[in-house]
């Protein structure tokens, strides 16, 4: 073997034991995952999870999340409010009826009161109903959009008139002289015999299902007055999204990497129990903090949903592993939705940071 040949030789060996060395090697600072996020329950060593394994104290700013199980709405819901089925069999003396009873609800207020927000009944996550308490370093790029819908929409002269006559029918009147009513004081507003024409000829269009703007346009050259306006028309959820960056420098971290990545892919795939229905995935609480408290400045979440993932195992580009075969780099890519929209009265509920 040549001089050459025996010093790459060396070099091989000499790599792979730095790999061995640090594969078992423990992490630095307190190594016992979850020491300070609190509370021993059963099971807690597997439902505890954080990277990088560092030590957390007051002045370390990280995301902490709450894993928890889709809470279904209360009993007075939609579905309580039938206390019966009817169901009808035919029998030799003619039709039967029976009926059928199903659970009652002795609490039932109504349609309405049955449409109780989701992040309402989330919250104050019970820790012995979570899943997962993950902790994860703040990633850049941080931040949050907060926006609503408004929209273009007019209200031209016949449709008000319209409006007026619908108006005098629900108050008494009869159709045809709430028509005329209408219509009568729509032209004393216009002197034109043209216009007022024109406007007859745009009332005749509805009935034949032609456009009165156009019946007009072609009569008088003009339009009815749109009376365009911007009007407010929805909210919106907001999302967000993550990327963390996995970086092993000891086996036990490289396990917890692969115990947090397989916590999320479990976490966003829903349940099928019976077979007749699926269980929603499970449902998520982001908090930036610091320390043990909640951030000072950054904004806060209400409860969402994991609607996608990724994770790229090879975050340099280049596959490269431990000895144990952990990807030296990874890159773990998260975007979250929010399960209700942010209201005014939210912000006088919370009094830290920036608010939603």
């Amino acid at each position: 073997m040549s001089r050459e040949e025996k010093l790459a030789a060396n070099r091989l060996r000499a790599a792979q034991n730095r790999n061995k060395s640090v594969a078992a090697r423990p992490a630095r600072g307190k190594n016992t995952p979850g020491t300070n996020a609190g509370g021993k329950s059963r099971g807690a060593k597997d439902k505890i999870l954080r990277y990088p394994l560092d030590r957390i104290d007051n002045t370390t700013d990280y995301l902490a999340i709450t894993v928890s199980k889709f809470k279904a709405a209360p009993l007075n819901t939609l579905l309580n409010q039938f206390e019966t089925i009817d169901i009808v069999e035919q029998n030799d003396q003619g039709r039967d009826v029976r009926s059928v009873e199903l659970i009652k609800s002795s609490n039932v207020s109504g349609p309405i009161g049955s449409l109780t927000p989701i992040s309402n009944r989330l919250e104050g996550l019970n820790r012995k109903d979570a899943q997962y308490y993950i902790t994860l370093p703040i990633p850049n790029g941080i931040t949050d959009t907060n926006s609503v819908t408004w929209g273009d929409d007019s209200l031209n002269p016949l449709q008000a008139a319209g409006i007026n006559a619908i108006g005098n029918v629900a108050g008494g009147q009869g159709l045809g002289g709430a028509v005329t009513g209408a219509t009568a004081e729509l032209m004393d507003t216009v002197k034109d015999a043209n216009v007022q024409k024109a406007i007859l000829a745009g009332i005749a269009g509805y009935g034949v299902g032609a456009s009165p703007q156009a019946l007009i346009s072609r009569a008088t050259g003009q339009i009815l007055n749109p009376n365009l306006e911007l009007l407010f028309s929805g909210v919106n959820l907001r999302s967000f999204s993550f990327t963390f960056d996995f970086a092993p420098r000891s086996y036990s971290e490289g396990q917890m990497v692969l115990k947090i990545i397989r916590a999320f892919k479990r976490s966003i795939v829903p349940v099928s129990g019976s077979g007749i229905l699926v269980q929603a995935p499970s449902v998520f609480q982001l908090q930036y903090k610091q320390g043990q408290k909640p951030h000072p400045f950054l904004h806060s979440f209400k409860p969402c949903a994991l609607v996608n993932m990724d994770v790229n195992y090879t975050g340099s580009n280049t596959y490269a592993t431990y000895a144990d075969g952990t990807p030296v780099h990874m890159q773990l890519g998260l975007q979250f939705k929010e399960l209700n929209p942010i209201y005014g009265e939210d912000y006088d509920q919370i009094d830290n940071g920036v608010g939603y």
